[in-house]
């Protein structure tokens, strides 16, 4: 609840006493509701008009806990998407989260531990008021591709980053993260929904961590075999056996 609400405060109320309840002048909440989407439009209650709701200035100043919470499936589940086919609450089931992924419509699971335990939490914690996950909580609808465009681009533009940033970014960086963890394109197929291997491809870049990542495979796979993968110019085969790496390697 906020600091400010008094006991005097009803529920419902003018947009005076909205603009006062929040702690701004008149000018500046109207400036904040039109331009810069703050506080939620006014509505008609029976015969009272134009008239604000309490409960609805209180979520509009906790913040917007929704978006949160779209970034964190969103980044979790490379999707970018949050209208209502793509996260009902009937697919969620305490230990995973189905998503349909909104390029290929593919039904792909992610489990949430033990590698997502945030997100567990803040799906548990997040109260089931409609069928739909990811509600908006000025509209109480799910969002629309424009409405959560619109949000993230105030909350990019609050926080000073680049305009250049997108919501559209965050399946793409769900999926460079992925692959930069080193990945198989199999693995990457199966959080993303792509049909398609030579898709994925796009994800895999070659860098430093993937180059350290393919030796320390190499070594545990020689280590397996029971070779040496020593120091010095020699590997140490099975059976004591020596290999001299400036030696010329039989086909």
């Amino acid at each position: 609840m906020l600091e400010r609400i008094k006991t005097r405060w009803p529920r419902l109320m003018s947009e005076a006493d909205a603009a006062e309840y929040v702690g701004v002048s008149l000018e500046q909440f109207r400036i904040e509701r039109e331009k810069k989407g703050f506080w939620p439009k006014p509505v008609d209650r029976g015969c009272r008009r134009n008239t604000y709701d309490r409960k609805d200035l209180d979520d509009a100043a906790r913040g917007r806990r929704s978006m949160a919470l779209w970034a964190r499936l969103s980044m979790s589940s490379a999707s970018v998407q949050a209208t209502r086919e793509r996260w009902p609450w009937s697919r969620y089931n305490g230990q995973e989260v189905q998503v349909k992924q909104g390029k290929t419509s593919t039904l792909v699971w992610a489990p949430l531990l033990p590698d997502l335990p945030e997100l567990k939490v803040m799906l548990d914690d997040t109260p089931r008021i409609a069928t739909v996950i990811v509600i908006d909580e000025k509209t109480k609808r799910p969002y629309t591709i424009y409405n959560l465009s619109k949000a993230f681009n105030e909350i990019r533009d609050a926080a000073g980053l680049p305009a250049e940033y997108q919501a559209r970014d965050m399946r793409r960086a769900g999926m460079d993260e992925t692959g930069d963890a080193g990945a198989t394109d199999d693995e990457l197929r199966s959080l993303s929904g792509h049909k398609d291997r030579n898709v994925v491809h796009v994800y895999v870049k070659p860098n430093r961590r993937k180059a350290a990542n393919a030796l320390a495979k190499r070594r545990a796979n020689l280590a397996n075999r029971g070779c040496d993968f020593g120091g010095g110019d020699r590997i140490s085969a099975p059976g004591g056996a020596e290999i001299h790496l400036d030696s010329p390697v039989s086909p």
